[in-house]
C-alpha cells in the first residue's frame, strides 16, 4: 500500500484514492470548500441532508467523481476539532486505509484541512 500526503489541488491527484478529512464541528473549511466546489456541491447536499457529519472515522466513498483523476474521492470523518489529537488521525486513516484494502485501492492520498497538529505529528501519525 503506498500512502501520500499531498499539498497539491485534490483533482489533480493520481491514486486509486483520495481520503479528504474533514471535522464535525467545522463547516466550510477551505479543504472542505475546495472539495465541494469540485464536486459540484455535493459535500454540502451531504451535509444538508445529515448523510455525513465527519464524526471521527465516518467515511463516505464517492465513485468515479467528476473532474477528479483518482477513481474514488473518500470524505473521512476526522471528529471535533477541538478534541483532535495525532492519535485519532492515525486511527481514522488507519480505518479508511483497511476499507479501501479491500476494495482493491492501494495507492492512497490524504489531504487534511488545518488540524492544528505539527507537520512532525502528522507525519508520524
Amino acid at each position: 500500500m503506498d500512502i501520500k500526503l499531498i499539498t497539491s489541488d485534490m483533482d489533480k491527484i493520481k491514486a486509486d484514492a483520495v481520503i479528504i478529512g474533514i471535522f464535525e464541528d467545522t463547516d466550510g473549511n477551505d479543504i472542505e470548500k475546495m472539495l465541494d466546489k469540485t464536486l459540484e456541491g455535493a459535500v454540502a447536499r451531504l451535509r444538508q441532508t445529515k448523510e455525513i457529519w465527519g464524526k471521527l472515522s465516518e467515511l463516505t466513498i464517492m465513485h468515479s467523481p467528476a473532474r477528479f483523476k483518482a477513481s474514488k474521492a473518500v470524505i473521512l470523518g476526522l471528529g471535533k476539532k477541538q478534541e483532535f489529537t495525532a492519535v485519532k488521525l492515525r486511527a481514522a486513516v488507519a480505518d479508511a486505509c483497511r476499507i479501501l484494502q479491500r476494495k482493491n485501492s492501494l495507492d492512497l492520498a490524504l489531504v487534511l484541512p488545518d488540524t492544528g497538529l505539527d507537520a512532525g505529528d502528522i507525519g508520524l501519525a
